[in-house]
């Protein structure tokens, strides 16, 4: 007979013999317990390493970025220099070529291997021009009959007015 099932009275027996059934049953509780304890846990670590990959990616990608600038920096200084670099060659050209250009040397090339003269009296005809310059437009602009947006037509009426005026 079972005696819990007897009566409602207390009975100062013995602690009842210890059922390794149960045991086992609590385990898995704790178990699972430090389960989802150790879950968070991972979580966290792997919260963590994609942070830190991505500020590492992020980094990597802004040194990428300056290290582009730097090059495309130096590249364009290059060619400065060597646009200066040709500039004063060029001048330097120039200046030569502006030392070698003798009138009597042209004059004598022109009467010798192109045969040319100086013209007589009679050849030489005087004109008498008037002071006043005046341009009249005769062929309508091309340009003009394409549309256009409405800035273009600003500007355009402002060089007009320019053109007009100067």
């Amino acid at each position: 007979m079972d005696p819990y099932k007897s009566s409602n009275a207390y009975k100062y027996e013995a602690a009842p013999y210890y059922i390794p059934e149960q045991e086992p049953k609590r385990e898995p509780k704790r178990q699972q317990r430090k389960k989802k304890q150790q879950e968070p846990k991972k979580q966290n670590k792997a919260k963590m390493l994609l942070s830190l990959f991505t500020c590492f990616a992020i980094t990597f990608l802004i040194m990428f970025r300056y290290v582009a600038i730097a090059e495309a920096s130096n590249t364009v200084t290059r060619y400065k220099n060597e646009l200066n670099e040709v500039q004063k060659v060029n001048e330097q050209l120039q200046v030569e070529l502006d030392r070698s250009i003798d009138l009597k040397t042209i004059e004598k090339t022109a009467k010798n291997k192109l045969g040319m003269q100086q013209p007589k009296k009679y050849q030489v005809v005087y004109v008498q021009l008037d002071n006043d310059d005046y341009s009249e437009i005769i062929a309508p602009d091309m340009e003009r009959r394409k549309p256009q947006g409405v800035v273009s037509l600003v500007m355009g009426k402002i060089t007009n007015v320019l053109e007009y005026l100067y």
